[in-house]
C-alpha cells in the first residue's frame, strides 16, 4: 500500500503523507518545505495555520476582537499585559498588515507578534526574502515598532519564521534591489549569546505562550530541553525589528 498521495488542489502536485502524534489528529500533510506556494495558491488557512492556531496555542483566546481587526491568538500575561498573535503563511497587502498591526497597539497589546511559515515567505536558501507580501510586513514591523520612553511602554513588532519545527527570531532587516531590479529583503537573524549560532526555539516551547494563567502546569510537564528556552522566548515581545546598515548584515 502507498504510504503517499498527491495533492489535489490547484496548481499543486506535492506528495502528501499520513501524520499523527500527540498533539495531531490523524492527517495527510504536504512533504515539508512543499506546503506553501499551496497554500499561497489557495488562499486558505490550511494546515500550518491550523497547526499553530489550534494546536499549539489550543490553549489560548482566539480569534479576539482587537478594534477594526481580530487577532489569531493572544498570548495573556499574568501581569494582565497581553501580545496579539498572528500566523501568517499566504499573501497578505500591505494595507491590511499595518491596519491589524495599529489595531493591536489601540486595544493595548503590548506587542504584536508575527509567526510566518518560512517555506512561504521565502522560497530559496537563505534569509533574502523575495515575497512582496513578506517584504511589506518586516517593512510595516521596522516602521511600526517603537522604543519604550518615559511614560510610554513602547510597542514591539516581532517577526519569527518557522522551519522544521523550530523558529528564527528577525533582527534586522535592509532594503536592496536583486538582480532583476525587483525589491529584495536581507535578513539578519537573532543569534544565541551563548554559543554565537543563529538561536532558533523549538515550536512546542509555544505552548508556554498559549497556556496564560495556566502556565505553571504546562511547565510542569515540558521537558527541561524546552524550558531552557523559555526566558529567550518571553523576550520576543519587546523585540524590535531593526533597519540594518549594508556592514551589520555582513556580520
Amino acid at each position: 500500500m502507498s504510504t503517499h498521495l498527491t495533492c489535489g488542489m490547484a496548481h499543486c502536485t506535492a506528495k502528501l503523507h499520513f501524520r499523527q502524534g500527540p498533539y495531531t489528529a490523524a492527517h495527510w500533510a504536504h512533504s515539508r518545505g512543499e506546503a506553501g506556494e499551496c497554500a499561497t495558491m489557495t488562499g486558505q488557512p490550511g494546515e500550518w495555520h491550523d497547526r499553530w492556531q489550534h494546536g499549539i496555542f489550543a490553549g489560548a483566546r482566539s480569534e479576539v476582537p482587537l478594534g477594526g481587526a481580530r487577532a489569531d491568538a493572544i498570548l495573556d500575561r499574568l501581569s494582565g499585559k497581553f501580545a496579539a498573535i498572528e500566523f501568517q503563511h499566504s499573501a497578505i497587502d500591505a494595507g491590511t498588515v499595518r491596519k491589524r498591526i495599529e489595531s493591536h497597539r489601540e486595544a493595548g497589546a503590548m506587542a504584536s507578534v508575527w509567526i510566518l511559515n518560512s517555506a512561504a515567505a521565502h522560497p530559496h536558501r537563505g534569509f533574502n526574502i523575495e515575497r512582496t507580501w513578506a517584504i511589506d510586513l518586516l517593512r510595516a514591523a521596522v516602521e511600526l515598532g517603537t522604543r519604550p520612553e518615559p511614560g510610554n511602554p513602547g510597542f514591539a513588532v516581532p517577526v519569527l519564521l518557522h522551519k522544521y519545527g523550530s523558529l528564527v527570531v528577525v533582527d534586522s532587516v535592509r532594503f536592496i534591489d536583486g538582480p532583476d531590479g525587483s525589491e529584495v529583503a536581507k535578513v539578519k537573524l537573532v543569534k544565541d549569546k551563548a554559543t554565537g549560532k543563529t538561536l532558533r526555539i523549538p515550536e512546542e516551547t509555544f505552548r508556554l505562550w498559549a497556556a496564560g494563567a495556566n502556565r505553571k502546569f504546562v511547565e510542569r510537564s515540558m521537558p527541561d530541553e524546552l524550558l531552557e528556552y523559555a526566558p529567550r522566548m518571553d523576550a520576543l515581545t519587546t523585540r524590535l525589528v531593526k533597519l540594518a546598515q549594508s556592514h551589520e548584515l555582513a556580520a
